[in-house]
This record gives C-alpha cells, sequence and structure tokens, in this order.
C-alpha cells in the first residue's frame, strides 16, 4: 500500500468517527440533557430541544477536527517505512 492509500484511508476512518462523535446525543434519566460537539460541546438543551449554542465552541471544535482530519492521516502515511516497490514520491 502506498503513503497515499494510507493517508486516504486514515482520513476516511477519522472523519466517520469524528461525524458519529459529533452527532446529538442525550443523556441523564430519560435523555434530559442534549448536546452537541466532541470533544468541545457546542450545542446543549433539555427535552430534545436545543437551546444553546457557543459560536467560539463551534469553531474551536472546527478547527480541531480539521487538524486531526489532516494531521493524524499525514503522521501515519509519513511514518511508514518504503517498501521496494514504492517510490520516494509515493
Amino acid at each position: 500500500m502506498t503513503r497515499r492509500q494510507v493517508h486516504r484511508r486514515w482520513a476516511i476512518a477519522l472523519t466517520i468517527f469524528w461525524a458519529c462523535m459529533n452527532w446529538p446525543t442525550t443523556s441523564g434519566l430519560g435523555g434530559i440533557w442534549a448536546s452537541v460537539g466532541f470533544p468541545i460541546p457546542f450545542a446543549w438543551g433539555t427535552f430534545g430541544r436545543f437551546q444553546g449554542f457557543d459560536m467560539v465552541a463551534f469553531m474551536a471544535d472546527l478547527l480541531l477536527s480539521i487538524a486531526v482530519i489532516a494531521g493524524v492521516p499525514w503522521l501515519c502515511a509519513w511514518s511508514r517505512k518504503l517498501t521496494d516497490n514504492e517510490s520516494v514520491n509515493g
């Protein structure tokens, strides 16, 4: 597998993971509390109705997700040892 393939697979896997973790969740007895955001909650409410939204937390969560989804696959791909059938530019 080339470095580009490794990068692409890691990016897809992390994008799916990050989207699932940012999905709205409910917690508490009977699902009273609701929140959106991982690892920084940026929207919250009660009884399934969102009552608050923090734009700064949303932007921080968005920037963190871009950094993780771009950075981790790059590190995983470029830390691999080249095999004989891969080129240096691969």
